[in-house]
């Protein structure tokens, strides 16, 4: 939404600024690669989507940390709300 609103007044340098940060989102979700991440982000901004169904499996707890880490400096980073 931020791109869009930017785009409609015709301003390019915060449009760039969020073109950035979703950017910066789709590599800490690795681009949609790992349904585990998904739920592992959902479950950090407080919507448990639960577990992963094999042969697939849920994030270790040091990867889910990890997310954790990353996803609460992005969010702090661009002024957003983590929380849903």
């Amino acid at each position: 939404v931020n791109v869009w609103n930017a785009w409609n007044a015709g301003d390019m340098a915060e449009v760039r600024k969020w073109q950035k940060a979703g950017r910066e989102m789709c590599d800490i979700l690795k681009n949609g690669s790992d349904m585990a991440v998904f739920k592992g982000a959902l479950k950090i901004r407080g919507l448990d989507a639960g577990h992963m169904r094999l042969p697939q499996m849920d994030l270790t707890q040091a990867e889910f940390e990890e997310l954790e880490k990353k996803l609460t400096d992005w969010y702090a980073r661009w002024g957003l709300e983590l929380k849903v």
